[in-house]
């Protein structure tokens, strides 16, 4: 906790795509939440959140994630919520066969080192 805390660069989580077994339950203001608390075990109690998290990243548009998405909530915990194209779009058919996209279960890692870059500018 304390190593990320004194680290001067952007905090960032990343949610898994699709279905995450340690996420089941959570809404994704409660996973930040974990994550706060789990720092400040380390760094102290009244360690400030922007010091420990700063964005979440997401990408509704092309990505399904197994946890509910509150941007409000998240906004209030003082996170911003970045939704971006951090997935290829897909223009495949789904299974079903119609001609409806499906949506990836992956991130592109081109995509994200990018965006990570630009934060940290």
């Amino acid at each position: 906790g304390k190593t990320i805390v004194h680290r001067k660069c952007p905090k960032v989580y990343i949610p898994n795509t699709g279905t995450d077994n340690e996420m089941y339950g959570y809404t994704l203001v409660e996973c930040a939440c974990l994550i706060i608390d789990f720092v400040r075990e380390d760094a102290g109690v009244n360690t400030p959140v922007h010091d420990i998290l700063n964005y979440i990243l997401v990408d509704t548009k092309n990505c399904d994630y197994c946890v509910p998405i509150d941007e409000e909530k998240i906004g209030e915990l003082g996170v911003q919520l970045l939704d971006l194209s951090l997935a290829d779009d897909n223009t495949k058919s789904c299974a079903d066969q119609q001609r409806t996209p499906c949506k990836s279960a992956q991130l592109n890692p081109l995509k994200l080192a990018e965006v990570l870059l630009s934060l940290g500018s």
